[in-house]
């Protein structure tokens, strides 16, 4: 997440938050940020939306 992105996300939060506290919501976004583009990506008025999580049971 780009530094203008975060700070103006904290900013409508009114969150306070200390460079280490920063530093862990980057990592945290960037561990879900792949999950959360496949969500966006998906046709939520077809079947996807109810199967779309389910990749760990595909082989």
């Amino acid at each position: 997440m780009e530094d203008k992105y975060l700070e103006s996300l904290l900013t409508r939060l009114k969150l306070d938050l200390n460079d280490e506290e920063i530093q862990w919501v980057k990592t945290a976004f960037d561990g879900y940020h792949p999950q959360i583009e496949e969500l966006m990506s998906l046709d939520l008025s077809g079947d996807e939306v109810g199967t779309a999580f389910l990749s760990l049971k595909k082989s």
